[in-house]
């Protein structure tokens, strides 16, 4: 339940992106692990102004629990180098999710 809490409207959680697969003006799509929840992410492919006011366009994010209902509508900024070779696993690539919406199935 504390999980439940914390992810509701977050700010900045850092989480590690294990690949990335797909790759469009910037990361896409792939997997990622908040807490001890694995989610894999997806873009929505706009730019919207309605989270960041009428200066920035923002990307959002649908993460899906692998395995489970939880799906989060998120914005986020990551940090470290990328490897577009999907078979290989990330290193030291972060996704910092600011959470904006969550729905329990």
């Amino acid at each position: 339940m504390a999980e439940e809490k914390r992810l509701s409207n977050s700010k900045d959680i850092r989480s590690p992106v294990t690949a990335v697969y797909d790759w469009y003006d910037g990361i896409r799509e792939g997997p990622s692990q908040i807490g001890d929840m694995s989610y894999r992410f997806e873009s929505r492919r706009l730019d919207c102004k309605e989270y960041r006011g009428d200066y920035e366009s923002v990307d959002l994010f649908d993460l899906t629990a692998v395995g489970g209902d939880d799906t989060l509508l998120a914005t986020a900024r990551f940090e470290g180098p990328v490897n577009l070779d999907e078979t290989e696993i990330q290193k030291n690539l972060f996704a910092y999710w600011s959470i904006i919406e969550r729905s329990d199935g």
